[in-house]
């Protein structure tokens, strides 16, 4: 009968290390995904505001435009 390796408690940590490394590197990969989507939805909230100036300066214009007509239809 072999007798039963006894694990190296050094080599032990040294996994537990690689593998806390690896998942730090994992997260930090996620964060980085994370931080470019929301930017990117930044990005698109800016470009809506954006145009929802524009479409309210332009619903502005044709209100005045449209006073300005009843104006004239009232002369």
């Amino acid at each position: 009968m072999k007798p039963v390796p006894v694990p190296d408690p050094i080599e032990m940590l040294g996994e537990q290390m690689v593998q806390r490394e690896l998942e730090a590197h994992e997260l930090r990969t996620q964060n980085e995904v994370l931080g470019n989507q929301i930017v990117e939805k930044d990005l698109q909230i800016l470009d809506l505001k954006a145009q929802n100036d524009t479409i309210s300066g332009n619903v502005t214009a044709l209100e005045l435009r449209l006073l300005e007509l009843e104006a004239k239809a009232d002369v």
